[in-house]
């Protein structure tokens, strides 16, 4: 049996990266900022951040004016000192009722420093 679905997908906010990667070895300044980008006609503004773990990483959000649009920067820093691997996820809260919660996720490969 085959089923065949056909629609069209209306994006609602566009994340980019769509993940946060921190590579490198420990004792260094490792971090990296992701877009949240409401679309024209889904606007939104974040309520909250928070991560499914302590102690891996620390985040911070700024919003930015970019081509006259809101964008909310989200900065991720590394916190672990030494050699590590780690998963975690950064869960946003926003206003917008069909995607209240926007997840990006997390992944941590830490080196041991030279």
């Amino acid at each position: 049996m085959r089923l065949t679905v056909k629609g069209n997908v209306t994006r609602l906010v566009t994340v980019t990266p769509s993940r946060v990667r921190l590579a490198g070895p420990a004792g260094k300044d490792l971090f990296q900022s992701v877009d949240i980008v409401p679309e024209q006609n889904f606007p939104f503004t974040v309520t909250g951040f928070e991560t499914s773990k302590k102690g891996n990483v620390s985040v911070e959000m700024t919003p930015v004016e970019k081509n006259g649009k809101t964008v909310y920067r989200l900065t991720v820093h590394n916190l672990k000192k030494d050699k590590a691997q780690y998963r975690d996820t950064v869960r946003v809260k926003t206003t917008l009722d069909r995607k209240p919660v926007i997840t990006i996720p997390i992944f941590g490969i830490i080196k041991k420093a030279p």
